[in-house]
């Protein structure tokens, strides 16, 4: 019947903002997840060092309005990096680190990020690492209800969710697999841990560790081992590929807590030479954007007066690691 055709001017916009999703972080976190704070002028470089993606070629069914074919425009494993904007000493991309102040939405650009890979990849499979298990349920909790309730996720790609009647016992916080995923193996989806889980017989094309590093487990040496030694046995997870550069995307981010932490560790090993952490790209972003000029690196929600409040608040030393990526010993100078 002619009434029960779908309208071709709202189906193709259907497709192009699928498309818009896939392949424009902002538009996928300020228009359908709702982080409407991720901004080009803050989160740009950010978005220019991870991964970004071509999207994929769809067909649908002009009568039914049914897809009726989806597949990524280039194959996972033939990504390329992304333009040299932010790190171009970086050969291939595929290992970041993301130093950004606190409260500056870096684990919610990952998250979005995360998202991202799911709907160009169905079939990918994702470890997300967190620094307890309190987070990583928080991180968990957060990104499975855009499956499960999220109107505007849920009408672009109905395919990735559950049933609405099925919705709220989907999922875990521990791991999920998305309906469409086709490729059954050993991991799932996306799966949730944290520091000290035993994580064994696994492997993903993407590890994300967000916010690995916090206040509790730089106190001691034992604890900034404990962290660096879970990274380090965490390196063996990422999949491999008969593919240049052989190997998978393992994404850092956090902020500075202390001068030995895991993410002064991985700057020490970058500038260390080795040409294996050479391929590290790595961005720091310093709240302090231009302290001539009183400038900060978010003006709209850290004016100067917030940041000279903050570093007040929180004393110069927690200031200049949390705020400005320049953590110093107890008793140092401050650069």
């Amino acid at each position: 019947m002619a009434n029960d055709r779908p309208d071709p001017v709202l189906l193709q916009g259907w497709l192009r903002d699928r498309n818009l999703a896939r392949t424009n972080l902002f538009f996928l976190a300020n228009e359908i997840l709702d982080y409407k704070d991720i901004n080009e002028d803050v989160h740009g470089p950010m978005r220019d060092t991870l991964q970004q993606f071509a999207g994929c070629t769809e067909f649908c069914d002009p009568a039914t309005g049914k897809l009726i074919a989806s597949s990524p425009r280039i194959p996972l494993w033939e990504l390329k990096r992304t333009l040299p904007v932010t790190a171009p000493d970086a050969e291939h991309g595929r290992r970041t680190l993301v130093l950004m102040p606190r409260g500056g939405l870096k684990t919610t650009t990952t998250l979005a990020w995360a998202m991202q890979w799911i709907i160009n990849y169905p079939d990918v499979r994702i470890l997300i690492n967190t620094s307890t298990d309190a987070r990583h349920k928080e991180f968990a909790t957060e990104m499975l209800s855009h499956f499960r309730y999220n109107q505007k996720f849920r009408y672009l790609f109905p395919e990735f969710c559950p049933p609405s009647d099925r919705a709220a016992d989907w999922g875990s916080l521990d791991y999920f697999n998305v309906p469409n995923k086709t490729v059954y193996r050993r991991a799932p989806t996306v799966m949730f841990v944290s520091v000290g889980k035993i994580i064994a017989g696994t492997h993903q094309e993407v590890v994300i560790h967000t916010d690995i590093v916090d206040k509790e487990n730089v106190r001691t040496p034992d604890a900034i081992r404990k962290v660096i030694d879970h990274f380090r046995f965490c390196f063996p997870l990422v999949e491999s590929s008969s593919i240049w550069p052989y190997t998978g995307w393992l994404h850092v981010e956090g902020t500075v807590y202390d001068f030995s932490d895991l993410y002064s560790y991985l700057l020490e090993m970058k500038n260390s030479g080795h040409p294996q952490w050479q391929q590290w790209s790595v961005l720091m972003i310093d709240a302090e954007k231009n302290s001539a000029k009183k400038i900060s690196y978010w003006p709209s929600r850290y004016p100067w007066e917030r940041l000279m409040t903050i570093k007040e608040e929180v004393g110069p030393q927690i200031y200049a690691a949390n705020y400005r990526q320049k953590p110093v010993p107890e008793g140092g100078g401050l650069t």
